[in-house]
């Protein structure tokens, strides 16, 4: 009995495993999220570049570590979430791009 509960318990450890990872992949991409929102209300241009590097960097880790465990449905879905998720970053960079200022250059400020 004692060696199905053993047995029980390491056929879970993949799944945590692959849980945490995932859960890795999700905490970066919100945090991309929100440093790229931060980026765009203090306008920061090295905020936003980081924070799509850090975003860049959740897609690359999904690609190669976090799919290549699961099942064929799970990388289907996550090949969508990610789709959707790129596609509104993409969308509300555009849009808030359009929205900033320019910085002011140096002959303008000089009175």
């Amino acid at each position: 009995a004692r060696e199905a509960v053993a047995a029980g318990e390491q056929a879970r450890l993949p799944a945590i495993a692959w849980r945490k990872l995932a859960g890795l992949s999700v905490l970066w991409t919100l945090y991309a999220v929100a440093v790229l929102a931060w980026g765009f209300l203090r306008s920061s241009r090295p905020a936003r570049y980081a924070a799509l590097g850090l975003l860049g960097a959740a897609v690359v880790k999904v690609f190669v570590v976090d799919l290549s465990e699961v099942q064929a449905i799970y990388r289907v879905v996550s090949f969508l979430v990610l789709g959707v998720v790129r596609l509104g970053v993409s969308a509300a960079y555009q849009k808030l791009r359009g929205r900033q200022r320019p910085p002011a250059s140096p002959l303008q400020t000089r009175p």
